[in-house]
């Protein structure tokens, strides 16, 4: 909290508000990694439980902050941040990516996403209880 609080301090003080799970996450020591671990664990996102292990593999994704809505992964540098962003999504049988401005190189981009896809490919080929 801006205040010096917690968020328990400012949850005992207002007991009418609900602290929410991204309200931890951005309390966090270490937002990214705490974002990464709500999504792949929360029974809330196992639909997209596959996207999520692939993208988290490859480090140059898995050091972006994720968001994962409407069965779209958007990753940013930061909560919040308009830019740089890729986003993926399995629509129809075909991989849908967008992606502005990053600092590595686009072909760095390319290949950590060709090892996102084959990552989550493999989990596919296995199934769900391998």
């Amino acid at each position: 909290m801006e205040d010096g609080r917690s968020l328990d301090e400012f949850a005992r003080r207002f007991p009418f508000m609900k602290v929410s799970k991204l309200a931890r996450v951005l309390e966090s020591d270490d937002p990214v990694r705490a974002q990464w671990d709500w999504l792949l664990h929360d029974p809330v996102f196992s639909g997209g439980r596959e996207l999520l292990e692939a993208a988290c593999s490859v480090p140059v994704m898995g050091s972006l902050f994720p968001d994962l809505s409407h069965s779209v992964l958007k990753l940013t540098v930061s909560w919040g941040s308009r830019e740089p962003w890729v986003d993926i999504a399995f629509v129809r049988g075909v991989w849908r990516v967008r992606a502005e401005a990053f600092e590595c190189s686009y072909r760095e981009l390319s290949e950590a996403l060709v090892e996102a896809v084959r990552a989550w490919s493999a989990s596919a080929a296995n199934g769900p209880d391998s």
